[in-house]
């Protein structure tokens, strides 16, 4: 199954994302809430453009029938940013124009981090005090639905994988990349005035998932 091909291929990209100091920072218990909205501020920078270019993606909505319901990531992030005293929109990215496999293997990135959210919410409520309510609907996702969603995703993908084995290798490239790029862009410094949601504009760095050739559009995290 493609889902199982993608998590060997990409476990090491995987850990490498998890173990970051940017990732250990967020459930240290001596976080600040300044960290946190700084935290937020480089996520919205990669979900605005990400969740954007998937969006334009054609025919990826035919294989992920609820796409809509799951690029919601950019308005909790503004959402939790407004909460806690930040601007609603961030810096300014770029991002590449997706296949529908390329845009699988960044999802498999995107949904899978929502695993993940439950633990590290619980570790932001006893730091920073927030919960989902109260600048913390990011990491809580998608709550109770979590286990659900995930399993929806698996099935598409791996029914897509097995119509079109052809572009595996699209499809683990670009969830490598896209764990890759996020850990890069999450360790970048702020630009001065970005700090706690400030607008300010730079490309993301670091390979962009769908590797070189693939055509590319601007994408602003902002509305």
């Amino acid at each position: 199954m493609l889902s199982a091909l993608l998590k060997s291929q990409t476990q090491p990209h995987h850990d490498q994302a998890e173990s970051s100091p940017a990732m250990q920072a967020v459930i240290a218990p001596d976080l600040t809430r300044e960290a946190y909205r700084d935290h937020l501020v480089r996520l919205l920078a990669f979900y605005g453009p990400t969740e954007a270019a998937l969006a334009d993606v054609d025919g990826l909505a035919d294989v992920l029938p609820d796409l809509p319901e799951r690029l919601v990531k950019t308005a909790w992030l503004r959402g939790d940013l407004d909460r806690l005293g930040g601007a609603g929109e961030a810096l300014s990215a770029h991002a590449p124009a997706w296949s529908v496999a390329e845009a699988l293997g960044v999802l498999y990135v995107i949904e899978g981090s929502t695993l993940g959210g439950r633990s590290i919410a619980r570790e932001l409520e006893r730091s920073v005090g927030v919960t989902p309510e109260a600048g913390g609907q990011f990491y809580a996702s998608y709550r109770g639905d979590r286990g659900p969603r995930w399993k929806t995703f698996k099935a598409a993908l791996n029914a897509h994988g097995e119509a079109h084995p052809e572009a595996a290798d699209d499809t683990v490239r670009a969830a490598a990349d896209t764990f890759d790029t996020l850990r890069i862009w999450m360790a970048m410094p702020l630009p001065a005035g970005a700090s706690a949601g400030a607008s300010a504009s730079q490309e993301r760095p670091g390979r962009r998932p769908g590797g070189e050739g693939r055509g590319r559009r601007e994408a602003t995290a902002g509305p």
